[in-house]
């Protein structure tokens, strides 16, 4: 069965269109496996699909479900920062990030 992701998306605009809130696509092509989103490495020689919806990489060891890598450079992205700081745990239930602007990029902020 496949999701209806151009109405989701269409929905989500319109609600968020009502309190004002504009919603900004992004292109998520490459997310999932042409970046480690915890270190930021690029190199293909480092980064592996082990299986199918498992990422690896051996610069920083780490090994996550790509589709978690993916939203983590989803947000790198979209926050333009080069790496995401440390979290605790990545997909599961993960420690709370604030971010804050300060009038020219996102920095995390200690809760």
């Amino acid at each position: 069965m496949m999701f209806p992701v151009k109405k989701v998306v269409a929905q989500l605009s319109y609600k968020l269109a009502r309190h004002c809130i504009r919603l900004i696509e992004q292109d998520e092509r490459g997310t999932s496996k042409g970046r480690c989103s915890l270190c930021g490495c690029v190199d293909k020689k480092k980064l592996h699909r082990v299986h199918r919806g498992l990422f690896k990489c051996e610069n920083c060891g780490t090994t996550q479900n790509a589709d978690v890598n993916g939203a983590g450079n989803q947000l790198s992205r979209y926050l333009r920062v080069d790496e995401l700081p440390s979290i605790s745990s990545r997909g599961c239930l993960a420690q709370p990030t604030m971010w804050q602007w300060n009038n020219h990029l996102w920095e995390a902020v200690p809760c």
